[in-house]
């Protein structure tokens, strides 16, 4: 697989940079989509992309928006990203990476906001498979209006085998009309739908204030929701463990640390060493 490196800062003082970030007005296209992912390994060293606008990547299964629209058995490592993305037509939305699968973000920051009706994450919208997203963090004010599953801080939806671990979000998260969304400061929803599955949040934390007005139950100061299925599977566990929170939680009932828990009652769940402020 191809890999990059990034050698400068870009932003909008450099040459050529609008020519490629927005050509035609309507946004930074993301690299890979889930049609054609992309599935090399990206190296920032330590740089930073900056005063980006972006669009959504439209695909044949999933429309996404980030720099990486879509990764898979990907790296994307030691990169921040500056920026804001406002979408109406995305499934899923992070300012880095919109979709993850098999693929590490390690290393990476995101500040700026977003603003879609999307699982959206402030760094990486989802993660699936092997995903795993390490030594990262956002500042981002991530904003929904809609019914998509999950928002958070850092990551939206964390599912199969996906770990979040050794990071932290310091952004607030709203969503104010959705009625199923699961909200938090750090991970919108975790999922555990299939055997063996084992979504895990560790080692990590949030200082954002969370609100969601509409629903109650389903937004928590770390994690928003859990969701085990509608029927067992064999093996399927879900796994937060030493984190904290130290941000407001408005709303009807919602959690310091975990908002709602949902599904299956056959799955594991464990939730330990949590702290709140």
């Amino acid at each position: 697989d191809d890999e990059f490196v990034l050698i400068a800062d870009l932003d909008e003082e450099t040459d050529g940079y609008d020519a490629v970030v927005n050509p035609d007005g309507d946004g930074f296209e993301p690299i890979g989509n889930s049609t054609e992912p992309f599935t090399g390994t990206f190296d920032g060293q330590g740089n930073e992309i900056a005063d980006l606008e972006l669009g959504a990547a439209s695909a044949d299964l999933i429309n996404t928006s980030g720099v990486f629209g879509f990764i898979e058995n990907a790296t994307v490592e030691d990169v921040a990203v500056q920026g804001s993305v406002e979408v109406t037509d995305a499934d899923a939305v992070g300012l880095l990476v919109g979709f993850a699968v098999d693929s590490t973000v390690t290393g990476a920051s995101a500040s700026g906001e977003t603003a879609a009706d999307a699982l959206t994450g402030g760094l990486v919208g989802g993660i699936a498979g092997e995903g795993e997203v390490t030594r990262s963090s956002a500042a981002v004010d991530v904003i929904s209006q809609g019914d998509r599953l999950g928002q958070g801080g850092l990551v939206g939806g964390v599912g199969d085998n996906g770990t979040v671990s050794d990071s932290y979000a310091t952004g607030d998260v709203s969503n104010d009309e959705g009625e199923f969304t699961r909200v938090g400061g750090l991970v919108g929803v975790m999922e555990s739908t299939a055997s063996d599955s084992n979504p895990t949040v560790t080692t990590s934390y949030a200082l954002g204030d969370v609100d969601q007005s509409t629903t109650p139950n389903n937004h928590g100061g770390v994690v928003g929701g859990t969701f085990a299925g509608t029927e067992p599977f064999e093996g399927e566990t879900i796994t937060i463990e030493t984190v904290y929170a130290a941000g407001e939680v408005d709303g009807d009932d919602g959690g310091a640390i975990l908002g709602r828990a949902t599904g299956s009652y056959d799955a594991d769940a464990t939730l330990n060493t949590a702290y709140f402020d």
